[in-house]
Order: C-alpha cells, then structure tokens, then sequence
C-alpha cells in the first residue's frame, strides 16, 4: 500500500479541477501548540486571573520585598 502525504493541499483543486468535490474528501483539523495548551488549562482549572496585576499576583504570593524586586526584574 502507497500513503501519501500533501504537502501543498491547496493545488488540489487546480489538478482535479471541476470533479475536485467528488474526488476530495476535506477535513479540518487544529493543532494547539505548548503555549496555547497551557493557557486553556489555565482557563480550564480556574487558575486564570483576567485583569490581575503584578502586584496582586506577588500579594497573593506573600513575598518579601527583596524577592518582589528580583521578580519584577525576571518578569
């Protein structure tokens, strides 16, 4: 058995032309990326904070002002 994989999907219906319907089954599929796969678990679990700032997020982690300035800086 011979597979072949499309690399230029689009010239398709430039090589089928008026029977590219009949002959071409079409499917759509999505890929989500590493980024994108953490933000909808962030969305997801809840852990998302829309609108939240640094401060807010450095409040809730209870640092010391040290710590807070080291943080602002790597982010």
């Amino acid at each position: 058995m011979i597979w072949l994989k499309f690399t230029y999907p689009s010239l398709l219906k430039e090589i089928f032309g008026k029977v590219y319907s009949d002959i071409v089954k079409e499917e759509t599929s999505y890929t989500v990326n590493a980024h994108g796969k953490r933000l909808l678990l962030s969305v997801l679990t809840g852990s998302y904070n829309e609108g939240a700032t640094l401060n807010s997020l450095f409040d809730d982690l209870k640092v010391d002002n040290a710590t807070r300035k080291l943080l602002c800086k790597k982010i």
